[in-house]
């Protein structure tokens, strides 16, 4: 049996359990024979999915003249057949339409005629008065001549609608007057020390007087009048006294308490924005005008805007008023705080605001990112950012029908990518849709109306498509659109009260996305460039720093190796690791390479053949054997309160170090001779087992007599590895999740939790030789349970076993996620109900990672003697 278990010194317990036997069984050989018989079939789906794209090369300029073969589209990796194809010109007159650069001569696109409605949300809870008049300014200039005839433009900011949807020039101007700095943002006196809310938030997460937001907050109240302090600080102290430190602590937690609650106010009104315009027909589309608010406290409800946006098709822009800004601070004349006698302390200043304007505009990047749209900041030329946000630039429609996909409600991340694309060029488009099968009718309407395109169907718009003829959900068709010209706010409104379908209830209750906890999202190349200038930093400041980051594709052994060279020290090297595990699962980095074509049904059955048969024989092969098995816990700890004092959110951090030699013998694998130096009990934490048998070999059997299909090409440095999709229904599974202990409802004592749950993943093979090099599964567990993720992965790759090499695990991450409450104390009885209620969904989610790397293989003898690194008796 493969086990993940979990033991923490809170009060639960989580098992995860593959039930199978090992590798040499008999049991197992009848699966693979049953893997070899594999049978392929491609459905055809009615469902078509719409994908607006633009295509910019290196000025920016839109590219027009491009043909269907020019473009590839992937679905959850997977390419897919572009149907359907069509090239659209920009509306006449607009900027883009004359700076448009055809790569080739090709016949004159269609010219959009279509009804476009379009939200400005003005965010005056966040913004100054300077910078709203900047965007106002910029805003009246461009309505003034820039909207087409069927635009229909409606104008909010964060307390009201200031003008509904119009096309009107006049409104637009009156509308534009009326916006100012709203009297609930920040106050605008300064207080002493001065600290910004990204300032504040360091100072709660740490009380180390050397990290950069004491240091610039300690050399501040050195400045402050006595009146205005808790103390009167020593001017020549280094450090502050502990009046001192609460006194600041004090004023960072109420200026933190306000930023996060005007970063709520500001996301709960445009989330109103989101949801209105999703009622309109024809094209939408939402620009958030705003300098960037810190969202960290706010990823659930960003999550779920997004979420709801890309149900809809709305697309989300964004813009940064603020332009190429100076970081410097105002200041108040009266208060001598602008200038700090420690230069150290004013450098730190200077990296706390570059900083807070980073992680302030993740939040404008990451809706922009998210929807397909685009973020418009660093420039002062506010008029071309709303051109180019607002505008209608040349595009093109595809439109394909997924394969071998179930219209399930999952989200399916999209990209579309150029099949030879040109030095500078960049594609803009949606990142995902929602897998929501048509009805009968919408099948019929699809049938009928070949067309993707509005304007060769009048009568018809490309409009998302759901059961129940609601457009919440995107799983696109062609349905029936009525005239939208006089279509106002107050009637999209009266819509919004109609009762939800499944899929806006599926929204409501989506889970959030983020594993991690980060405030900046990165991907790997940005991650290798922030190391590379960080050289010269501490240890802790470079591990803290990481922290506070989340990849958004996988960062895999290979490149974690190469980055783990330049590090200072343990703890950035951990954090790196942490870093590394939590993106384990996603896809990764755009392969810089061409890769194949996507191989023929024959080729893939091939290399499923090899694959069975590696597992089944290469693999039973393995002579007995002992290896090194080094295992670094990570936890993060959610907020909680204790005793009356409140204890901020911790990032992943180490709990837990441990080794032991892994013993494989006779097709069985124990642990033996386990070290000392761990900083916790072995028995804690997240514990993972099987990774030399029964985790592939159950894999294998179970996706075998379920679902075992293509997926995609991933690039590795020895050239091109295949990639299968599996799932796993519950019927076929042996996924085993337990829970314990849960009081029972009725009486006394704890309850187990236990069910066999379906599961998801893939499966990484070399189609050279059929080696298997990396497996991923992941737990499709129910929303009612008291647990939220249960992952694993294990890489694979060539070891040396008595002068002969074999593929052997030589990495696995298990990734663990449940609700929990605050820490409890000692003497309590733990007391959940036996299923998560909806309440108990608002609360935090723990999250436990185990990081496992294998070396040292030595063949096992039987007169061989296992002795653990500290024991230094004589062999």
């Amino acid at each position: 049996m493969s086990t993940l278990r979990i033991r923490r010194n809170r009060p639960f317990l989580i098992l995860l359990a593959l039930v199978v036997a090992s590798f040499c069984s008999p049991s197992l050989t009848a699966q693979s024979q049953t893997s070899n018989e594999l049978s392929f079939q491609l459905k055809v789906q009615s469902n078509l999915v719409i994908v607006r794209v633009v295509v910019r090369n290196a000025k920016g300029e839109p590219v027009r003249g491009l043909k269907r073969e020019d473009f590839k589209v992937l679905d959850q990796g997977k390419e897919q057949s572009i149907t359907q194809f069509e090239e659209h010109a920009s509306d006449e007159g607009s900027d883009e339409s004359t700076s448009a650069t055809p790569r080739r001569e090709t016949a004159s696109p269609t010219t959009a005629h279509r009804e476009r409605f379009i939200a400005l949300y003005f965010d005056d809870l966040n913004s100054s008065d300077a910078d709203l008049m900047q965007a106002r300014d910029a805003a009246d200039h461009f309505f003034a001549t820039g909207l087409q005839p069927n635009d229909r433009v409606a104008i909010f900011s964060a307390e009201k609608m200031l003008s509904d949807f119009t096309s009107d020039p006049h409104q637009f101007h009156a509308a534009l007057m009326q916006l100012h700095a709203s009297s609930m943002g920040p106050a605008r006196e300064h207080p002493c020390p001065d600290l910004s809310d990204y300032q504040a938030l360091e100072i709660l997460h740490t009380n180390d007087p050397d990290s950069e937001a004491w240091r610039v907050a300690w050399a501040e109240s050195k400045t402050c009048p006595v009146r205005s302090f808790a103390s009167s600080p020593d001017p020549s102290a280094s450090h502050p006294d502990s009046g001192s430190m609460v006194a600041i602590r004090m004023l960072a937690q109420k200026i933190v308490d306000q930023s996060q609650s005007l970063s709520r106010s500001s996301l709960e009104q445009f989330e109103q924005v989101v949801k209105l315009i999703s009622k309109a027909p024809g094209e939408r589309s939402v620009v958030l005008v705003s300098p960037g608010f810190l969202s960290q406290s706010e990823q659930y409800a960003l999550d779920r805007i997004i979420d709801q946006a890309l149900r809809a098709q709305v697309v989300i822009n964004s813009l940064d008023p603020k332009g190429l800004s100076v970081l410097m601070r105002e200041s108040d004349a009266s208060k001598n705080t602008s200038i700090l006698a420690d230069p150290r302390a004013a450098q730190a200043r200077y990296h706390l605001d570059a900083s807070r304007a980073f992680v302030g505009a993740d939040v404008l990047a990451e809706f922009a990112e998210g929807t397909g749209g685009t973020f418009f900041h660093s420039d002062n030329d506010l008029k071309a950012g709303f051109g180019a946000l607002v505008g209608d630039p040349p595009h093109y429609i595809l439109a394909f029908s997924p394969r071998n996909e179930k219209w399930d409600g999952k989200f399916h991340a999209l990209k579309v990518s150029l099949a030879t694309k040109q030095k500078g060029e960049s594609v803009q488009a949606r990142r995902g849709y929602f897998a929501v099968e048509n009805t009968g009718t919408e099948q019929a309407a699809n049938a009928k109306n070949p067309s993707v395109s509005p304007e060769t169907q009048p009568s018809k718009r490309v409009e998302a498509s759901t059961k129940g003829g609601s457009t919440d959900v995107a799983g696109a068709g062609l349905t029936d659109s009525t005239p939208v010209s006089p279509l106002t706010a107050a009637a999209l409104a009266s819509k919004s009260t109609e009762k939800p379908d499944d899929g806006a209830k599926l929204s409501a209750n989506a889970k959030p996305v983020h594993i991690r906890k980060g405030m900046n999202r990165v991907t790997v190349d940005q991650l290798e460039q922030i190391l590379t200038s960080s050289h010269g930093r501490s240890d802790a400041e470079l591990a803290k720093q990481l922290a506070e980051m989340e990849l958004i594709e996988r960062l895999d052994s290979d490149r974690l190796a190469h980055l783990d060279l330049d590090l200072p020290g343990a703890q950035s090297r951990q954090a790196l690791v942490a870093q590394a595990d939590s993106s384990a699962f996603l896809k990764p980095p755009a392969a810089q390479a061409p890769l194949p074509p996507t191989p023929t049904v024959d080729e893939q059955i091939q290399w499923l053949k090899l694959a069975a048969n590696y597992a089944t024989k290469a693999l039973s092969k393995l002579p007995n054997f002992f290896a090194a098995r080094e295992v670094i816990q990570f936890a993060d700890s959610p907020a909680r309160q204790e005793y009356s004092v409140f204890y901020p959110y911790e990032p992943l951090h180490v709990i837990n170090q441990s080794k032991a030699t892994v013993l494989y013998r006779e097709g069985k694998q124990t642990l033996d001779a386990e070290e000392k130096g761990g900083t916790e009990s072995p028995s804690l934490g997240l514990v993972t087992t099987g990774e030399f048998g029964p985790i592939l070999g159950t894999v294998l059997a179970d996706s075998s007599r379920s679902s075992l299909t293509w997926s995609h090409w991933e690039s590795r440095a020895s050239g091109p590895v295949a990639v299968y999709r599996f799932a796993v229904p519950r019927d076929k599974s042996h996924y085993q999740v337990k829970f314990c202990c849960l009081a029972q409802r009725a009486g006394t004592g704890a309850g187990l939790f236990e069910q066999i749950s379906a599961y998801h993943g893939e499966i990484t093979v070399d189609p050279a030789n059929g080696n298997i090099l990396r497996i991923m599964l992941q737990a499709d567990l129910k929303e009612a349970y008291p647990m939220t993720r249960a992952d694993l992965m294990v890489e694979y790759g060539p070891v040396e076993i008595g002068g002969k090499a074999y593929i052997c695990p030589l990495r696995s991450v298990a990734i663990a996620m449940a609700y929990s409450k605050s820490r409890p104390k000692k003497s309590e009885i733990p007391d959940p109900s036996f299923f998560v209620s909806s309440n108990d969904r608002e609360l935090p989610v723990e999250t436990m990672i185990n990081d496992i790397a294998f070396d040292h293989y030595h063949v096992f003898r039987t007169d061989s003697r296992i002795i653990p690194a500290d024991d230094q008796s004589p062999q």
